[in-house]
């Protein structure tokens, strides 16, 4: 009969033990769900810090692409006024020259005093054509000029929607993540 109290209170002392162990795996499985929801809490500030930055980017891309097309219009305009005086330019020019040409040839029957004011004139013709030229250098190189701004302009559009994918892929990546960790190896879909 001791015996069997012994055995009684040697299976009490195993079930006690049992209970306590018991316990402590509740415990630590408190503390386990805990730090679970402390990560999911922070990864939706992680989640929602991001999808902030992600809207900021699109709204200075898109802000930057509006100012581009502005100065791209403007730089259309100045060019459209400058080949515009260009051509009035030239014109003139033409008009000034046959003028002085008519009346180098009307002097031409003068004495030598009409001949070197030919002269004179030639050389003031050819002063103008110098500056035409010029000018026209000058337009050329402004056009040039313009078409590299352009180029860069395309490139950084490029660049601008590289960015916005690459941040439309993080922003899916941070879903899929959000989204694991409520149901894990499930995947985000997108509406």
């Amino acid at each position: 009969m001791e015996e069997d109290i012994d055995f009684t209170i040697k299976q009490r002392l195993e079930i006690v033990k049992i209970e306590e162990r018991q316990k402590e795996a509740l415990k630590e499985l408190d503390n386990l769900i805990t730090k679970i929801e402390d990560k999911n809490m922070k990864l939706q500030t992680l989640r929602e810090v991001e999808e902030k930055c992600l809207v900021e980017i699109e709204k200075e891309a898109e802000e930057r692409v509006g100012m581009a097309i502005k100065k791209l219009a403007k730089a259309g305009e100045t060019m459209a006024d400058l080949e515009k005086k260009a051509t009035l330019t030239v014109s003139e020019v033409k008009n000034r020259s046959k003028q002085a040409q008519d009346a180098v040839l009307g002097l031409l029957s003068r004495a030598k005093e009409l001949v070197d004011r030919s002269e004179t004139l030639k050389e003031q013709s050819e002063e103008v054509t110098k500056v035409i030229l010029k000018a026209q250098e000058d337009l050329h190189g402004r056009i040039q000029t313009n078409s590299e701004f352009e180029m860069i302009l395309k490139k950084r559009e490029k660049e601008v929607e590289i960015k916005t994918k690459k941040a439309e892929e993080k922003l899916k990546d941070a879903k899929d993540l959000a989204f694991w960790h409520r149901e894990p190896g499930s995947k985000y879909i997108q509406k």
